[in-house]
């Protein structure tokens, strides 16, 4: 009866091993699957680069004297139209008043002239007006004497006159013509005697020289206050170490903030992705947060230089400027900030892009392992950009498709029952 009950035994373990085995070789394997869903494809590089730039102005005073008061300290932040310093104006009003004065001297005395030469002048205007009458009478004689002229001529030619009395009429044209010489000469004469004249228009030119100089001292008051030209910070302060200044002297030297840019240099394998015109975006790395903002390509030099990078490693590297979409001034962010760079060099909207490890070769053609009806297919497919661990799917593949993961399991085959892998 043991015997029996032994064997019954034996054989229900035999069974139930076979049984098992046989269940394990036909059971669903777990696999590691995703699913891919449409997506847009992005492919960005990261380089470090630093806040540049910053034209260096010269600010001079238009006007000298004492300085008053220095409104702003070096390193400071200033504004276009901010002030500087402030110079004493004294000298220059005291020097406005006196102008004023030579002004009115000068227009005194050619009044005075003027009344006192009014008789003169008169005179002088009756004798041009009758030295015209003159000239214009000799004017129609010496017409008249060459009309004579031409007519003997004719009768000279034709033989009706001897040659004597063309000659009588040859000399009386050239009488005409001395006499309206003289008689011009004489109405030069008399506008040279107009003294008057001539003293009046001096006189307005000394007002002009005088009103000319009182314009600029005028402009030269209204500027004793030296402003800022642009935005900027104030690097250097001379003005802070003397207290007279000149038009010559400088008295602050401004960096503008309003052309700052951000310098960065990228690899020689990755410049021929780049263009000018380009966005890019800017990250500044900030205990309390990191500020992000766009920026575009604006210079891209056309040599490149050997740089050692972080490892020791040397490489061949092309300098890129940036423009910023903000004003790093008002961010608080001056010239030597450390700025990261994010270059995109591929961004394609509704993609499908799969694990790289997902892809396998079969005879040089590229496919992937999809589940359908929970068993495995190998599909073909057309691949695309490499991303930095994903490839883009240009054909073959649907989306929500769930795809191996991990293509070099050795339990892969054409129809194996799968279950996702926990």
């Amino acid at each position: 009866m043991k015997k029996k009950l032994i064997k019954i035994l034996l054989g229900v373990i035999i069974v139930t091993a076979v049984a098992g085995g046989i269940y394990s070789l036909n059971a669903p394997k777990e696999v590691p699957l995703t699913k891919v869903v449409s997506k847009t494809a992005e492919l960005t590089f990261t380089e470090q680069g630093s806040v540049a730039g910053g034209k260096t102005i010269q600010i001079y005073p238009l006007s000298s004297g004492k300085v008053l008061s220095v409104e702003v300290k070096k390193g400071q932040h200033v504004k276009e139209g901010d002030i500087i310093c402030v110079i004493d104006s004294e000298d220059i009003k005291e020097k406005i008043n006196q102008t004023n004065g030579s002004i009115a001297g000068y227009k005194a005395q050619m009044q005075t002239w003027q009344a006192q030469n009014q008789s003169q002048n008169q005179s002088v205007v009756e004798k041009r007006k009758l030295q015209n009458i003159i000239i214009k009478q000799s004017e129609k004689n010496l017409e008249l004497e060459k009309k004579d002229l031409d007519r003997l001529l004719v009768l000279y030619e034709n033989g009706f006159i001897s040659n004597v009395d063309l000659e009588q009429a040859e000399s009386s044209v050239e009488q005409a013509e001395l006499t309206l010489q003289s008689h011009q000469q004489e109405l030069e004469l008399i506008s040279n005697a107009d003294e008057n004249s001539k003293m009046s228009d001096y006189y307005k030119a000394l007002i002009n020289i005088e009103e000319s100089n009182l314009k600029l001292l005028e402009k030269e008051l209204s500027q004793t206050n030296v402003t800022a030209v642009t935005d900027g910070v104030i690097t250097n302060l001379p003005v802070q170490e003397t207290n007279y200044v000149s038009a010559m002297s400088s008295v602050a030297e401004l960096t503008a903030t309003d052309t700052l840019f951000v310098e960065t240099y990228v690899s020689t394998n990755d410049i021929s992705n780049i263009a000018l015109g380009d966005s890019v975006v800017l990250i500044i790395k900030r205990r309390d947060g990191d500020v992000t903002f766009d920026g575009t390509v604006s210079y891209i030099d056309d040599t490149a230089n050997l740089m050692i990078s972080p490892l020791g490693l040397e490489e061949r590297k092309v300098k890129i400027e940036v423009t910023p979409s903000i004003s790093l001034t008002e961010e608080k962010i001056g010239i030597g900030y450390d700025v990261d760079v994010q270059f995109l060099l591929y961004k394609e909207e509704n993609s499908l892009a799969v694990p790289k490890t997902a892809l396998f070769k079969d005879n040089g053609i590229d496919k992937v392992w999809i589940v359908n009806g929970r068993a495995l297919h190998a599909i073909e497919v057309k691949t695309g950009m490499d991303l930095r661990t994903e490839t883009v799917i240009l054909s073959g593949l649907e989306s929500d498709s769930f795809v191996v993961t991990d293509s070099n399991d050795e339990i892969l085959k054409e129809g194996l029952k799968v279950v996702t892998k926990k």
